[in-house]
C-alpha cells in the first residue's frame, strides 16, 4: 500500500511538471534544455466579462524552466518516466504580460496598465506541491502565482490523459484580479467596466524531445 501511495504522489508531481510546461503556446520560443515542448494544438486563454461584452486574452509567449534528472528511469510512456521519484526537480513558468493578446488593442493596453507591466513585466508560476485527485486521471496542483508584483498561493484541479497526440492536460481556474491588487480595467470614460473575476481555461498538448 505504501508503494502505491508513493507512486501516486510521484505521478502527481510529474503531472504538475507537465502542467507548468503546458501553459506555453506552440508559438513560444522553446527552451533548448527542456525535454518538454508543446504541440500547436495547445491553448491557454484568460476569459472575463464586462458591462458591455465578454472578452478573452490568449498567451502567445512565455519562458519555461523545467529541470529534470540527468537520467530518467524506464517506463511504458513519457508520463510514466516523468513519474519516477526524483525525475522532475523544479519548474518555473514565466509569462510576459505583453504576450497576452485579445482581439481589441484598446483592451490590451488597458490590461497591461492594470497589470502594472511597466514595473512588473512578467506573470510567474512556481510549482510547490501536488497530490492525486479523487478520481483517476485527476490531480490537485498547488503553487505560487505572481501577478503585478504580488504573490499568492494557487490551487487547481487538472485532468491528465495520454494519447496519440501527446499528453493532454485540461482544466480551468477562476481568479479575482483584486486578490493581486489589480483594479479591473475600464474603457470609454468608465462606461465599460470589466468584472473582478476572470477564468483561465487551458487544453495543453505536450510532446517530448526524445527521452
Amino acid at each position: 500500500m505504501r508503494t502505491t501511495r508513493t507512486w501516486k504522489t510521484s505521478m502527481a508531481t510529474a503531472v504538475c511538471a507537465i502542467l507548468a510546461a503546458s501553459a506555453a503556446h506552440a508559438a513560444n520560443v522553446p527552451d533548448p534544455t527542456s525535454p518538454i515542448t508543446l504541440a500547436e494544438a495547445s491553448r491557454l486563454t484568460l476569459k472575463g466579462k464586462s458591462t458591455v461584452h465578454d472578452f478573452s486574452s490568449t498567451a502567445t509567449r512565455l519562458q519555461l524552466a523545467v529541470e529534470v534528472a540527468d537520467t530518467l528511469g524506464s517506463g511504458d510512456s513519457v508520463l510514466a518516466r516523468l513519474a519516477a521519484p526524483g525525475a522532475v526537480k523544479s519548474i518555473v513558468l514565466t509569462i510576459p504580460v505583453d504576450g497576452m493578446k485579445s482581439e481589441k488593442e484598446g483592451l490590451d493596453k488597458n490590461m497591461y496598465k492594470a497589470l502594472k507591466a511597466a514595473t512588473n513585466p512578467n506573470i510567474v508560476f512556481r510549482l510547490r506541491s501536488a497530490s492525486a485527485g479523487a478520481t483517476p486521471g485527476e490531480f490537485r496542483v498547488g503553487g505560487e502565482l505572481e501577478v503585478a508584483g504580488q504573490r499568492q498561493p494557487i490551487e487547481m484541479n487538472v485532468r491528465a490523459s495520454e494519447g496519440p497526440e501527446g499528453i493532454v492536460l485540461e482544466g480551468s481556474k477562476a481568479l479575482l484580479m483584486s486578490s493581486y491588487g489589480i483594479k479591473p480595467p475600464s474603457m470609454f470614460l468608465g462606461t465599460l467596466k470589466t468584472n473582478d473575476q476572470v477564468v483561465i481555461d487551458f487544453r495543453l498538448v505536450l510532446e517530448n524531445n526524445g527521452f
